[in-house]
Formats: C-alpha cells, structure tokens, sequence
C-alpha cells in the first residue's frame, strides 16, 4: 500500500505560507537600508505588493516590485518577494534569477531574506528532482540559522526522495519541534513512518495532522489505508467517510472505501448484510471511474 504522497502534495500549502510569514514580515519590519528617498519609495511599493499578494494579486504584485527595484536596485526583500511570486506562478526561470540576485547582497543585518533564498532554491531543485543540490542550499540556510522550520522540511522532503529515510525522520523531529502546529508536517513524518515500516507512529501523526486540519480529505485517505491495513476496520471505515465528506469526489478516498467494503463484505456473516456492503463498493467504484 502507497500513501498518497503528501510530502509533494503538501509543497504548495507550505511555501504559501512560508512566503506569506515572510512577505508579512516585509510589511511589518523591513526598513530601507539606505535613508534615501528612493529607498523609501522602494519600501512603500514593497508594502503594496505585499498586501497584493494577500489579495492573490500576483501580477499587480510582480508590477510593484519590479518599480521597486528598478528605483532601489540593492533592495534584497524585494528580489525575495518578487522571486516568491514568480515561485507560486510557476515561473522558476525568472524566480531562481531573483533569489540568487538576493543571495548576491550577502547576509545582513536581518538575515531572513537571505535564508528565504536559499531555501525557495532548494525548493526549485526539489521540483525539479535536483535532490543534491536542493540539500546543498538548504544546508546553506542551515548555516545560517539553525531554527528554520520550513527548511528541514523541504530538506526532510529531498531526503525522502533519495531514499534516506532516517535523515529525512531526523529533520522532520526539528521541523515539529519549532512549529508543532504545522498539520502538514506531522503528514510527512506520518509517511516516512509509514516507509520504514512504523505504521502505528504513521497513523498516530496522520490523526494529530488531521486534528489539526480537519478539513483535509488527503490525510484522512492516508489514515484510513493505514487503519485498514491494521485491521482498525471501524477506524478506517470512519476517517474514508470524514474524506468523503470534506470532498466528496476525492478519488482515492472513495476507491479506498469500496475496497474495505469488499474485506467487511468477506468478513459478514449474514446474507443480506454482505449484499448491502456489495452494493455499497461498487456505489464507490463508480464514483470513482
């Protein structure tokens, strides 16, 4: 049995939050480095693209930014602003340019812009399945600040990826104990558990994950397989139900579903009660084709 792989599924929900923090942090903290006009014109549109970005305004965003940097062309939060949008567009071509125009600056006083760099780059090589490279600019973050949540995790992720389960396990330990609230990483080490064999720790961090984001039809889908295959069939039968009710045409959930209706169906004793659970499979089945 596969879970579904919420490690890439669960990118985009992670870096819009990620880039959201630190586009906040923009907004709130970011002051020009030069006392020049300029500078504060900069800084204006930069807020302003901020709170488009907010608005999912990305074009408009890309607009401001762009005018801020053509008039304060060291401004590093606004190459990391700018990068994280191309980002989230799917534009990786123009985002890597930004974010190592960024890195070009060096570290500064507040070093987030730096290390949002060098972890939306690991990213990119994430999804480009550079693994190597992607470990090596999120171990240049690393250097930097220790204590970066969303970091490890993509780190975790490239990991996963070449198959180095228990590093990808180790970083995933750090990432929750500096944001224990983040659903979608208790996910992900539910499914490194899962490949190393833990099903039981796997569906303990499935259900803390769902806990904390109930409305996620994916990690319910995960949990029930894992309960299933457990033989927890009430438990399973309960989170491909919660599933289906969050989204109803979610496919997995409703093949996982009409597969555990056809074990129960093995197991009735009764006739008419195996009929019933027949019937309810192949409902399921066809919602599924």
């Amino acid at each position: 049995m596969k879970t579904e792989n919420i490690v890439r599924k669960g990118i985009t929900v992670c870096i819009l939050l990620f880039l959201f923090t630190f586009c906040a942090g923009c907004a709130t903290t970011s002051s020009p480095v030069e006392n020049s006009a300029s500078a504060e014109e900069a800084n204006r549109l930069l807020n302003e693209a901020v709170q488009l970005n907010m608005e999912q305004n990305f074009e408009q965003s890309i607009n401001k930014l762009t005018e801020a940097i053509r008039i304060y062309p060291s401004f590093q939060d606004a190459y990391v602003t700018r990068g994280g949008v191309y980002y989230i567009l799917g534009k990786y071509s123009e985002a890597l340019q930004d974010f190592n125009h960024a890195i070009s600056f060096g570290p500064r006083n507040d070093v987030s812009a730096y290390t949002t760099a060098h972890t939306m780059i690991g990213r990119i090589y994430n999804i480009f399945s550079e693994y190597e490279n992607a470990i090596e600019s999120f171990n240049r973050a690393l250097r930097i600040s220790a204590n970066l949540a969303e970091t490890l995790n993509g780190r975790a992720e490239a990991n996963y990826r070449l198959g180095r389960l228990p590093e990808a396990l180790t970083d995933m330990h750090l990432a929750i104990s500096l944001e224990p609230s983040r659903y979608i990483f208790f996910s992900n080490r539910g499914t490194i558990y899962y490949e190393l064999g833990m099903p039981y720790r796997a569906l303990e961090d499935f259900w803390t994950s769902l806990s904390l984001n109930p409305y996620n039809a994916p990690i319910a889908t995960n949990a029930g397989k894992i309960a299933k295959d457990l033989g927890h069939y009430e438990l399973s039968l309960s989170l491909y139900d919660h599933a289906i009710f969050v989204s109803p045409n979610f496919l997995p959930a409703r093949l996982g579903r009409g597969r555990l209706f056809l074990v129960l169906a093995e197991l009735a004793d009764d006739i008419n009660e195996q009929n019933e659970l027949l019937e309810k499979a192949m409902v399921d089945f066809e919602r599924s084709q």
